[in-house]
């Protein structure tokens, strides 16, 4: 079963560490999984990505994951589109916070010649 998956609600957490990102998956408009993680992986050669997916933590304060891709097959596609929609919301920013710049200006014009 071939399940189109989409990324909603990307969005960069104020200071967390490692989590770079947060997002939900909607998986064929039938599923919705909440908290997938784009991750910072430190290592000497280089820091990575890597996509963490959600988890919670039992009785004895152990991690386990709630929700993932049961084959390898479906982790790298998923993780593949996740990765790419963060890249993508990297390049777009400038982009986006132009516009709000813009329009903040605009507003603050609009105040002054009302007064």
């Amino acid at each position: 079963m071939d399940v189109d998956v989409k990324v909603k609600d990307m969005h960069v957490p104020i200071g967390d560490g490692n989590v770079l990102a947060v997002c939900d998956l909607d998986l064929g408009g039938e599923f919705l999984v909440k908290g997938v993680r784009v991750m910072a992986r430190r290592q000497e050669g280089g820091d990575s990505l890597f996509v963490a997916w959600p988890m919670r933590r039992d009785t004895k304060g152990a991690w386990h994951a709630i929700a993932f891709p049961v084959s390898e097959e479906a982790k790298g596609r998923v993780s593949d589109l996740v990765e790419a929609h963060y890249i993508q919301m990297l390049i777009d920013r400038p982009r986006r916070v132009a516009q709000a710049s813009q329009v903040l200006h605009e507003a603050e014009a609009a105040l002054d010649r009302g007064r």
